[in-house]
């Protein structure tokens, strides 16, 4: 909505003013991703970038990504 828009904006922009990086957190939709990079936030996470995960399940996932690239 409008104001956690503006609230999300303000934060980004005070964060980028004193040079500290933003993550945002509970990102489950496209459009809240492509909406805070407009913003300049750069990092995120949440379900619509990956689900938690053990720390083998997510080894073994960095490791088949390694052997892809």
């Amino acid at each position: 909505d409008g104001h956690a828009a503006a609230l999300a904006d303000a934060i980004i922009r005070l964060a980028h003013s004193l040079t500290i990086d933003v993550i945002a957190e509970g990102l489950e939709r496209p459009a809240q991703v492509g909406y805070l990079q407009q913003l300049g936030c750069r990092l995120g996470q949440g379900f619509l970038l990956g689900v938690p995960q053990d720390i083998d399940e997510l080894a073994e996932s960095l490791r088949q990504t390694a052997l892809e690239e």
